[in-house]
């Protein structure tokens, strides 16, 4: 998780680098040229504002890429066929929007042609055993319960 830490530049969620960034005496965060501010996590509080999502270094100092996922009407039939299915069954889908990352579709929302979709992905936790070494984990020995 991004924490905020006042003298150090950040990349926003659209590749752009900002800062140094400043707390203020209220706790918020701020950059020299920006009109809003930011949360400790990086959260503009402008909905309309991107948000702050590394800490900047050289290696992230490449030209943005202008990544979007594919617009549902670009998908192809089996894809939308895949979304919709999806959707009747009751799985969560998310919408993606510039801003603000992948957020929540509702179940009775309904899938707009130029808007991005996704089946929201599941996390699979599994669960084993590993030993120790000298008290640090050798984790060669991973054994799936």
């Amino acid at each position: 998780m991004l924490i905020l830490e006042p003298g150090f530049y950040y990349v926003n969620n659209v590749g752009t680098k900002h800062g140094p960034i400043q707390k203020t005496s209220l706790g918020r965060f701020h950059y020299a040229g920006s009109s809003g501010y930011f949360t400790e996590a990086g959260h503009s509080e402008y909905a309309n504002d991107p948000h702050l999502i590394a800490k900047w270094c050289s290696s992230n100092s490449l030209p943005p890429v202008d990544w979007r996922p594919p617009m549902f009407k670009n998908l192809t039939d089996a894809a939308k066929g895949a979304l919709l299915l999806a959707q009747h069954q009751g799985k969560l889908l998310e919408a993606y929007d510039e801003n603000l990352g992948w957020l929540k579709v509702y179940p009775k929302d309904r899938l707009d042609h130029s808007e991005c979709f996704r089946i929201k992905p599941v996390q699979k936790r599994i669960t084993g055993t590993v030993e120790f070494v000298d008290g640090k984990p050798d984790f060669k020995t991973w054994k799936k319960l």
